[in-house]
């Protein structure tokens, strides 16, 4: 999954428990990597393990979130994770990551950030 401050394997448990302090429930996990919500809730326990396309993805939605919490509280991220979007033609970077648009969710992020309140 990658490699934590510690030079330890970050586990996809790992993932889930930062994600749901952002606000991102174990629905919105599943929804962006198409996964079931069972297999989501088995990561969370520490059971199975993702394969290589989604730790991609969770890893893709862990960047966004380190973005956007250099501006934003952890709620406020979510807020942001869970609102319509202009740049993103007015869907939810949530809906837009599990349409494969983590690029563009990304562009979006930044753009905040940098100040264009969106």
């Amino acid at each position: 999954m990658g490699v934590n401050e510690t030079g330890g394997k970050i586990e996809a448990s790992d993932f889930v428990k930062v994600f749901n302090r952002y606000g991102v429930s174990l629905t919105d996990i599943a929804e962006v990597v198409h996964e079931d919500l069972t297999v989501v809730s088995g990561w969370e326990a520490g059971g199975t393990r993702p394969g290589t396309k989604v730790q991609t993805k969770l890893i893709g939605l862990r960047d966004i979130i380190m973005v956007l919490s250099d501006s934003l509280s952890a709620p406020g991220v979510g807020q942001w994770l869970h609102a319509s979007n202009r740049i993103l033609d007015d869907e939810r970077p949530l809906d837009a990551l599990s349409q494969g648009r983590d690029q563009t969710v990304m562009e979006a992020a930044n753009a905040f950030v940098d100040g264009s309140y969106v």
